[in-house]
């Protein structure tokens, strides 16, 4: 075990199919946070060892301390079946909904002017996330 090498997730290349927490015998990754990769215990992420690496359908993890030569297969396994090796149907999956209700902003305090910074938000964030490959609603 090393405290030097331990996996890195690229979120913005993630499909959160959940195969990286499932695959790794060793407790690196929080299983109460799957199928989102959250590294729980990276010390107990075996040197060399590039199993989650390997299983990723999107090549979203690399390591610390990685001095192999090794790279993420890229989506690789993407093209052995339909979607994810999990099963799922990423493409559907990864749509976010957001939707702003409300009673009365004139009355409120709290809730005056949400509706714009909310706006402004959303402008800022959905380049980034249609990027990474979601559908976003925003009504």
């Amino acid at each position: 075990m090393a405290k030097t090498w331990y996996p890195v997730i690229d979120y913005l290349t993630c499909a959160e199919c959940g195969t990286c927490s499932a695959t790794c015998p060793h407790g690196v990754y929080d299983p109460s946070k799957a199928p989102s990769p959250v590294i729980k215990n990276p010390e107990a992420c075996i040197d060399h060892c590039h199993g989650c690496g390997n299983s990723c359908p999107v090549g979203a993890i690399t390591y610390v301390g990685d001095d192999t030569g090794w790279t993420p297969p890229n989506g690789a396994q993407e093209s052995e079946g339909d979607g994810c090796s999990c099963g799922c149907d990423t493409s559907s999956e990864k749509k976010i909904v957001v939707e702003y209700l409300y009673l009365d902003l004139h009355t409120c305090n709290r809730c005056i002017g949400t509706d714009t910074v909310l706006d402004e938000v959303m402008e800022t964030i959905t380049p980034a996330l249609r990027l990474a490959g979601f559908d976003i609603e925003y009504v």
